[in-house]
């Protein structure tokens, strides 16, 4: 949840995925669309998640959402949910 914009090398990291995932496996995975910062170096988008999982069948955005409450208040981002299944 939330960790694929802190890496330096997404591609690695989607194919470390697929490595590790049966076949046929399941994968979910939440995401946060905002602006790079220090320590958040990536700005993920749709092409980006769909170029970077394209070995993924059945690959596709389910949810997203810009409501957010507490401490996440006023923070300019998306939340968006990817899944296979």
């Amino acid at each position: 949840v939330n960790a694929l914009d802190h890496l330096d090398d997404l591609q690695r990291a989607s194919l470390e995925i697929k490595r590790v995932l049966k076949s046929g496996g399941k994968l979910r995975i939440h995401t946060h669309y905002h602006k790079a910062t220090e320590t958040e170096p990536l700005e993920l988008n749709d092409n980006l998640m769909f170029e970077v999982f394209d070995w993924c069948d059945s690959f596709r955005k389910i949810k997203e959402s810009r409501t957010k409450t507490g401490a996440l208040a006023g923070i300019d981002e998306i939340f968006v949910l990817w899944s296979n299944f």
